[in-house]
């Protein structure tokens, strides 16, 4: 992420803050940047660092560059792109054309000339002609050679493996099939062609090849505005991420894809941006933009101007950063405070925001001219008395023996122990004689249901009779 973007964008912002619903399929890369995973060897330990090499811009300019460790796939394109932006500043795409100029204009003449009938002079120039197209030929290659080693040089060691895999199939390999559908049996060398089928291979070994079609989609039916980011760092971060679509790989490459397949790898319009935006934004923003602005916007800059108004006049909730020094205080882009909406009181009305005063601190205790130093020095109230009179304190620093603190606690311990111990004898006693009551009542139900069944014996024996 770009510095002046990185100022304003939260560290602690969340997936699910800039997301409708988790993408169903995974983009390759979303809104809010991917934490980078250190990385550790096999001991556990932090893996160290490449060191940094030097790399020539242009004449008598340098720069260093770290050789690049994958950590996700919007750092790795920034790394393609860093590449290509070092061979713009050597021109060396610009360089190898005009050396391939200059071969063809020597190979025109070497075919002009006719080596059975010239003289002396036509030979010489002849020899000169090809002498000439053969050095600049060789000067072509090597720009090429150099900018395959340049990009073999800004990887960690674990890509170069891979890197050199793709570099030794595509371009030392024959049999790659033809555009009439034979198979070669010469090799395509290193060229520009295959330079970037070899950077987009590359890039496919950590992404799929449908990524564009699924930062398209994840754009469209996942994205949403952060409500705790402000629109110009949202601006700037779609920006970004705008300029890397370009590189994706997309279904359109591929040779059985059908014919109304559109290409998805390409970059928004301005257009596209601001309907976007407009579509991003909340109702109430997008609301005071159209009454301010009959016309559908098409400039993005300007949008985001605008847009940024409004939320000034809406007093619309924007946090300041999570680094700054009051992380609970939220308030306008310009610092100023905002009292929150909808809130009422009880009573329907609203409610008030202005901080409660606090108490008054107690005053002081009056001096009252006595001072214990036994006191101030071992603990207690130095100011009720003077350290002749202290009762707390000895000049060893031990209990006082006329001091009954402990004695007045341990005695009101013991006399609630005593007061348990009574009430759970009461407790005791109760249960005994409910107990016993019960169980009399259980003899006297047996002796009646005995008396009942001799009753109804002798009953029938006598009807018997």
């Amino acid at each position: 992420m770009i510095s002046n973007l990185a100022r304003d964008f939260h560290k602690d912002l969340k997936h699910h803050e800039a997301e409708r619903r988790v993408p169903r399929h995974q983009p390759p890369f979303r809104f809010v940047p991917d934490r980078i995973v250190v990385a550790k060897d096999d001991d556990g330990e932090l893996s160290e660092k490449p060191k940094p090499i030097e790399v020539e811009l242009a004449e008598k300019t340098t720069t260093k560059v770290v050789p690049h460790i994958f950590s996700n796939v919007e750092n790795f394109l920034k790394h393609q792109k860093q590449h290509d932006y070092i061979l713009l500043q050597q021109k060396a795409k610009s360089k190898w054309e005009g050396l391939v100029k200059v071969a063809i204009d020597c190979e025109n003449k070497i075919a002009n000339i006719d080596a059975a009938t010239a003289n002396q002079a036509d030979k010489k120039k002849l020899k000169d002609l090809e002498t000439l197209a053969n050095k600049v030929t060789l000067q072509a290659s090597a720009l090429v050679v150099k900018a395959f080693n340049l990009y073999q040089q800004m990887s960690a060691p674990a890509l170069r493996v891979e890197w050199n895999d793709i570099v030794q199939d595509e371009c030392f390999s024959t049999g790659w099939i033809m555009p009439d559908g034979s198979e070669s049996t010469v090799t395509r060398g290193q060229t520009w062609e295959t330079l970037a089928k070899c950077k987009r291979d590359h890039l496919l070994t950590w992404c799929e090849q449908d990524a564009a079609e699924r930062w398209k989609t994840y754009v469209n039916q996942n994205l949403k505005k952060p409500q705790r980011l402000a629109i110009k760092p949202f601006h700037k971060r779609l920006k970004e991420l705008n300029d890397l679509v370009p590189d994706l790989p997309c279904l359109k490459n591929e040779d059985d894809c059908p014919t109304e397949v559109t290409r998805a790898n390409v970059s928004m319009t301005g257009f596209e941006m601001c309907t976007l935006l407009m579509r991003l934004v909340t109702n109430e923003v997008a609301e005071e933009y159209d009454v301010l602005h009959p016309k559908v916007p098409i400039d993005p800059k300007k949008l985001v101007k605008e847009l940024e108004k409004i939320e000034r006049k809406l007093k619309y909730y924007i946090p300041k950063p999570a680094d700054s020094r009051d992380k609970n205080q939220s308030g306008t882009p310009n610092g100023s405070r905002i009292p929150a909406k909808n809130k009422r009181t009880r009573n329907g009305d609203a409610a008030k925001h202005d901080r409660i005063p606090r108490k008054p601190p107690k005053a002081p205790a009056k001096d009252t001219g006595k001072f214990c130093s036994l006191c101030d020095k071992y603990g207690g109230v130095k100011h009720s008395h003077n350290t002749n009179d202290c009762k707390r304190w000895t000049n060893n620093g031990k209990d006082h023996p006329e001091w009954r603190g402990r004695t007045a606690t341990s005695h009101n311990n013991n006399f609630n122990n005593e007061v348990i111990k009574s009430l759970m004898a009461q407790q005791t006693e109760l249960s005994n004689k409910l107990l016993n009551q019960v169980n009399k009542l259980k003899k006297k139900k047996r002796s009646r249901k005995r008396r009942n069944g001799n009753r109804y014996d002798d009953s029938s024996s006598s009807d018997s009779d």
